[in-house]
């Protein structure tokens, strides 16, 4: 095996792994970020329950729900104070203080980082075999 066929066979190789990963990745991504717009943002503050703090927010129905505060971003907040929280449109008990903006970044970038190699790799692939044609001949 010479070193025009252990390229051949590296660029075979990234082709599958960043076509197919591309292809599983990208979809992921944007059904992810389509998701992620379900997320309405409003104002929450912290409560007092009988078993620890609360966040408290009200839906844009008007309803007043509340979860535990145990987030990293409710953590040493007093009594009384706001907080940031961003709840499901679908079901509105469910309750995040993390932007939903960042919701499928890293797959959409993963994949098109995979995609760009396999595509990079096929061509690379396309070369080496026009590559060896021209020095057999």
């Amino acid at each position: 095996m010479n070193t025009l066929d252990a390229l051949a066979v590296l660029c075979e190789l990234f082709t599958w792994i960043g076509l197919i990963g591309g292809v599983l990745l990208l979809p992921l991504g944007v059904a992810a970020r389509f998701a992620s717009r379900r997320w309405v943002g409003t104002t929450g503050v912290i409560a007092r329950g009988p078993m620890g703090p609360l966040v408290r927010w009200f839906d844009t129905a008007g309803e007043v729900h509340q979860v535990d505060a145990d987030t990293p971003e409710c953590a040493g907040l007093e009594v009384g104070s706001d907080i940031h929280v961003y709840f499901s449109s679908r079901r509105p008990d469910r309750m995040r203080t993390d932007s939903p903006a960042h919701d499928g970044r890293a797959l959409l970038l993963l994949g098109g980082i995979l995609l760009a190699i396999g595509i990079l790799a096929w061509i690379a692939g396309l070369l080496l075999l026009f590559a060896e044609g021209g020095a057999a001949g």
